[in-house]
């Protein structure tokens, strides 16, 4: 199968590659008159077998958003945020060596992935921090 394109042109825009995994890719998207990356897309990658043979590839601009949770984002934190929270909700109750991911779980709750060190000092996070950043995913600094 052929895989996603580190690169490429559409619509006159130039997506790049910045973080993939199994099911979900982020692209950093440049404008016409320059390289700088103007947003950032999170998407789910879709497995198609058309003329073109049986290849991974990225929503059209009529699939993007509409029945999947594609979204776009101005900043690469909260891109990968957004990514990594998907990435967890599609992997809840499969296990991996020496990790086990919860079929609930919330954000302000408890940790996403739970393996042997973060369980014994989850509690003593939970109670000192209250504050949690929801983008950063990280306790907030007083």
């Amino acid at each position: 199968m052929e895989k996603l394109k580190e690169s490429f042109r559409r619509h006159g825009l130039s997506y790049t590659l910045i973080k993939r995994n199994d099911k979900l890719c982020i692209y950093g998207v440049s404008g016409t008159y320059t390289d700088n990356i103007l947003h950032f897309e999170v998407m789910l990658i879709r497995i198609r077998d058309d003329q073109y043979g049986h290849r991974e590839g990225i929503p059209s601009d009529e699939e993007f958003g509409k029945s999947k949770r594609d979204r776009h984002f101005q900043k690469l934190v909260e891109a990968e945020a957004y990514f990594a929270r998907w990435t967890a909700s599609l992997m809840q109750g499969v296990k991996e060596k020496d990790k086990v991911i919860p079929k609930r779980c919330h954000w302000r709750t408890r940790p996403a992935i739970l393996d042997k060190n973060s369980i014994k000092n989850w509690d003593s996070i939970k109670n000192r921090n209250k504050d949690y950043d929801r983008i950063t995913m990280k306790t907030k600094k007083h």
